[in-house]
């Protein structure tokens, strides 16, 4: 398995924990069932970790965003809860099918489909984030890691 880059400006803590997770996953990923694709996988991930480290920023505000739609979705609940109507914080694609059945629409449901829609949101807006430095990922850890 490559090793990810690392870097001068990691801290010490964050360097070892992740040279211990390489060592952990060098030593069981072999035995496991899938052990090309798995190992395929985790080298994507430790691209984009390794990518996120060199953007902290980008990775903060997406994260604060991501905090305050969540705070948006939980005041838009508690206006439904007093009887009224608020406007969706998110939507689904029109082409979306998952969300079709009139069930989505429920109110618990309702705001369930948004959580995870935000949350999908923010985690496809921290990899797109990472793969600003297009070096870090060849194209099949790119595509691993987006999906």
């Amino acid at each position: 398995m490559q090793k990810p880059e690392t870097h001068d400006s990691m801290p010490p803590f964050v360097a070892q924990l992740t040279q211990q997770v390489q060592q952990m996953l060098e030593t069981t990923m072999p035995q496991l069932p899938g052990a090309p694709q798995t190992q395929a996988m985790m080298q994507a991930f430790a691209a984009a970790a390794v990518a996120l480290q060199r953007n902290p920023q980008g990775v903060l505000e997406r994260t604060l965003q991501f905090h305050q739609q969540q705070m948006a979705l939980s005041a838009s609940w508690m206006e439904r809860l007093m009887g009224r109507t608020p406007a969706p914080v998110v939507v689904p694609e029109k082409d979306d099918k998952r969300f079709a059945h009139e069930s989505w629409q429920l109110p618990f449901y309702d705001v369930l489909k948004q959580s995870y829609l935000l949350a999908s949101q923010y985690v496809t807006d921290v990899v797109a984030s990472a793969q600003t430095d297009l070096q870090t990922y060849t194209p099949q850890q790119k595509m691993q890691a987006e999906f």
